[in-house]
């Protein structure tokens, strides 16, 4: 960014501009507990300093929460830990597609946790109430029609039930 003549901050600024002016979040922002610091992202970032994995594109990440914060007057939203795993994954080359298929893959064990621990226990954890929860309307989908839509070749099934 320095050798093209705009600097970090001021990248960060126009990313920020860009994603307020389009009504965009910003992925890796904000955590409905951890107000102004996540210490699981604030660990992070300390092993990968440690570790030599903090280079430009991890400032500039820091600076576009930072030029968000103010933007938005909103001093307590942190950097959560998603959004600093995604940043020390990007600093190990890993792609965005990996990054996804990474963060989907790491949900899995904690998932299992829960299910065991409320077959065993009998209880549910966490209960979500209907009046709670807006699916807004519901749309009946056929799956072999949306593959085909979507560019897949139809299969035999799908010749049989037409």
């Amino acid at each position: 960014h320095q050798a093209s003549g705009v600097s970090l901050d001021e990248t960060a600024a126009a990313i920020v501009a860009d994603a307020r002016e389009r009504k965009k979040r910003i992925p890796g922002l904000g955590h409905p507990l951890f107000k102004r610091v996540d210490p699981r992202a604030a660990k992070l970032k300390q092993i990968a300093v440690e570790e030599g994995l903090w280079s430009e594109q991890a400032e500039l990440y820091e600076l576009v929460h930072q030029r968000f914060v103010e933007a938005a007057g909103k001093p307590d939203i942190p950097i959560n830990d998603v959004g600093m795993m995604a940043v020390v994954l990007l600093e190990l080359g890993f792609t965005a597609e990996e990054m996804t298929g990474l963060a989907v893959m790491s949900t899995v064990p904690g998932l299992i946790a829960h299910i065991s621990e409320e077959m065993r226990s009998g209880r549910t954890i966490r209960v979500v109430h209907d009046e709670h929860v807006d699916y807004g309307e519901v749309v009946v989908h056929d799956l072999a029609d949306d593959q085909v839509a979507a560019g897949w070749p139809a299969t035999e099934h799908d010749a049989e039930t037409s």
